[in-house]
């Protein structure tokens, strides 16, 4: 029960400071995602399960706190994450530095694209007002810096992890 509690409490509490802090910092380090960092690492420690329950939490207070229709965070980190399972599986079995980097690549990569689908998805079944997202330079500026960042930010947190426990692998090819 108090596990349950304090992974509740500690997912509120990372969604908040990506939603108040990291949004506040100067370009382009706004663009980090803590929360796909976060969800890579549970997948490679925990699996599937815990990962569900932290995509749940996360994309509802992404959506409570956004101007887009309920459900597109929710839904993207949950296409996000079931991707980024599936690599993690059936691709990437180990657990070194080059599955790490792949994998919070493509959950960056899934997130995005998941929320650009359901946006045009969205827009085109509501028009009118709602439809003012538009695919251009400046998005696909943020996309490059937001997807260069968390692969920074994993190989930073990978080796930090593998210092103190000897979990994963820390070989890049081998």
């Amino acid at each position: 029960m108090w596990i349950v509690f304090f992974q509740t409490v500690g997912t509120v509490i990372l969604a908040i400071s990506q939603l108040s802090f990291v949004q506040a910092l100067p370009a382009p380090l706004y663009h980090f995602n803590t929360i796909i960092i976060v969800l890579v690492l549970l997948l490679f420690f925990y699996r599937l399960k815990k990962t569900l329950i932290f995509v749940l939490i996360a994309g509802f207070i992404f959506d409570i706190h956004t101007h887009t229709f309920f459900g597109l965070h929710m839904l993207s980190l949950l296409a996000s994450a079931i991707i980024s399972y599936l690599f993690l599986e059936k691709f990437f079995t180990n657990k070194s530095l080059y599955s790490f980097i792949f994998i919070a690549g493509i959950a960056t990569l899934f997130y995005e694209s998941a929320k650009v689908i359901l946006l045009i998805i969205f827009n085109s079944l509501i028009g009118g007002a709602a439809a003012n997202f538009s695919l251009n330079q400046k998005y696909f500026n943020a996309l490059v810096a937001e997807l260069l960042l968390n692969i920074l930010a994993a190989t930073i947190i990978f080796y930090g992890i593998n210092y103190f426990s000897k979990k994963l692998k820390p070989f890049l090819i081998r």
